[in-house]
C-alpha cells in the first residue's frame, strides 16, 4: 500500500507522530540515472541502501566514492535516514 503525504505532511505527523519519512529508492535511482547511468551505479546504490549497519553503509559509500567521486557527492546530499536501511530507526 502506498500512502502519499505530499502537501499534508504536517497533518500526517500530528496523527502519526512516530512515522518516519522515507524516500523511494526507485525514484532516487531514476534521478541518479540522469547523470550516472549503468548497472554498476544501480548495484552500488542498492548496496548502500540495503546495508544493515552504519559501518557496512560507510564501506559501501566509500566503494562508490572510489568508483566515482561525483556520484558519491550526489548521493551524499540525500540524508541516509530517508533511504538507507542502516539509518532507519527500529531496524
Amino acid at each position: 500500500m502506498h500512502v502519499s503525504i505530499t502537501g499534508h505532511s504536517s497533518c500526517y505527523y500530528k496523527v502519526v507522530p512516530s512515522a518516519e519519512h522515507r524516500y523511494c529508492l526507485r525514484h532516487i535511482h531514476e534521478n541518479m540515472k540522469g547523470t550516472f547511468r549503468g548497472k554498476l551505479y544501480k548495484d552500488m546504490l542498492w548496496k548502500c541502501a540495503t546495508s544493515k549497519t552504519v559501518p557496512e553503509f560507510k564501506t559501501a559509500m566509500e566503494e562508490l566514492k572510489a568508483f566515482n567521486k561525483d556520484a558519491h557527492l550526489w548521493l551524499s546530499k540525500i540524508p541516509p535516514t530517508h533511504w538507507s536501511r542502516s539509518h532507519f530507526s527500529g531496524m
